[in-house]
C-alpha cells in the first residue's frame, strides 16, 4: 500500500454518496427488468374484499407476522454465507472490508429496516389461489392495473409509500447466484482502492464503512425477497414489498387487535380513480347474491362503474 496519498472525510463522503447512488439504480433497474403482465389480482374473503373497498388500501403486512416469515431468510443466509467464505478466504484487507459488509447484513436484519408486504397473483384464475386465499372459492378476487403503482424515482419524502412490485422466483440455486453478483457489482463499484485509502487513514470503523454495508445489506435483502422454495411455485405470486428503515416508516404503522402490525398502503392513485380497479369476480362457490351485494357497496362508497364477475373456476 505504499505511494498510496492521505484520503479525507470530503472525499470519502463523495466515494459513499456514488457507491449509493450506484446501488440505488441497480435495485430499481433489478425490478424493472422483472417483466409480468397488469392486472395482478389479490384473492380474499368476501369480507376481506368489503374492508379493503371502504378503507381504500391494502394492508403490507409486517413480514415477521407471515406464516412465510422465514422464506427470504434462506437466500439472506446464503449471501451471509458468501460474505465468510470471501472473508475467510481472504487476504487480511478481505477480511477487514466483509467482516464490516457482514456486519451490516446482521444489522439490517435485527431491526433497523422494516419489511412489509402484500402478494398478489398473476394469473385471474387460479385454482391453487381460489382454494388457498379465495376461502375455499367462496370469496372474492380484486384484479388492480399499474395505475395503482407508483413507476417513479424513490421519494423519501413519502417513505410508507414506497414500494416494489414484482414477481416471485423460485429456487435456492439462482437465489445464491443473484446473492454472488450482487457483492461481486458491489465490490466493483466501490473498487479496493478506495478501502486501502480507508485502511491508511483509520477509519476501520468510521461511518463510511458502516453506511456502505448497511447499503449492500440492503440490495441483498431485495434480492432474498424475490425468491422461495419450488414448492410455493403454484402461487404464481407478484409481491408488493415496502422496505425501508423502521425510524422513516414508524408513524405509518398500524397494530391488529392480535398484535400484528401492518402498513395502510393506498397506491399511487387512489382505488375509487377510473382504471385503477380493472375488475371484481365472486368465487364460484359464493352467495347467490354476492355480485348484486359488491355492486352496490362500490356504487355507495362512490367507485367508478367496476366489473362484478363471477368466476368459472370450481374445486
Amino acid at each position: 500500500m505504499a505511494g498510496i496519498k492521505s484520503i479525507d472525510k470530503k472525499t470519502l463522503d463523495r466515494a459513499a454518496a456514488k457507491f449509493n447512488g450506484h446501488l440505488d439504480r441497480h435495485i430499481q433497474e433489478m425490478f424493472v427488468r422483472e417483466g409480468f403482465e397488469y392486472p395482478v389480482h389479490h384473492y380474499t374473503g368476501l369480507d376481506g374484499l368489503k374492508g379493503i373497498l371502504r378503507s381504500g388500501y391494502i394492508r403490507l403486512m409486517r413480514i415477521e407476522d407471515l406464516e412465510d416469515k422465514a422464506e427470504f431468510r434462506g437466500p439472506m443466509q446464503l449471501a451471509l454465507t458468501e460474505i465468510e467464505r470471501r472473508r475467510d478466504g481472504g487476504d487480511k484487507l478481505h477480511k477487514f472490508f466483509f467482516e464490516r459488509f457482514g456486519g451490516g447484513v446482521t444489522r439490517a436484519l435485527d431491526g433497523k429496516y422494516g419489511f412489509f408486504t402484500a402478494s398478489f397473483c398473476q394469473h385471474p384464475e387460479s385454482k391453487h389461489q381460489w382454494e388457498h386465499f379465495g376461502r375455499r372459492f367462496a370469496g372474492a378476487r380484486i384484479s388492480i392495473s399499474d395505475q395503482a403503482f407508483m413507476n417513479g424515482p424513490l421519494d423519501q419524502s413519502q417513505p410508507e409509500d414506497q414500494v416494489f412490485v414484482y414477481p416471485m422466483r423460485y429456487g435456492d440455486g439462482e437465489a445464491a447466484l443473484f446473492q454472488k453478483r450482487a457483492i461481486d457489482q458491489a465490490v466493483s463499484i466501490l473498487g479496493w482502492t478506495h478501502v486501502r485509502k480507508i485502511l491508511m487513514n483509520g477509519w476501520q470503523d468510521g461511518a463510511f464503512l458502516k453506511a456502505i454495508s448497511i447499503d449492500l445489506a440492503v440490495w441483498l435483502i431485495y434480492n432474498a425477497t424475490k425468491f422461495k422454495e419450488p414448492g410455493f411455485a403454484p402461487e404464481c405470486e407478484v409481491r408488493v414489498l415496502l422496505l425501508n428503515e423502521s425510524d422513516l416508516i414508524a408513524s405509518a404503522v398500524e397494530t391488529l387487535p392480535d398484535g400484528r402490525k401492518f402498513i395502510p398502503y393506498r397506491f399511487d392513485r387512489p382505488m375509487t380513480a377510473q382504471g385503477v380497479i380493472d375488475n371484481i369476480t365472486v368465487g364460484a362457490l359464493a352467495p347467490p347474491d354476492a355480485e348484486a351485494e359488491i355492486t352496490a357497496l362500490l356504487t355507495e362508497l362512490g367507485y367508478p362503474a367496476i366489473p362484478v364477475l363471477r368466476s368459472t373456476t370450481k374445486p
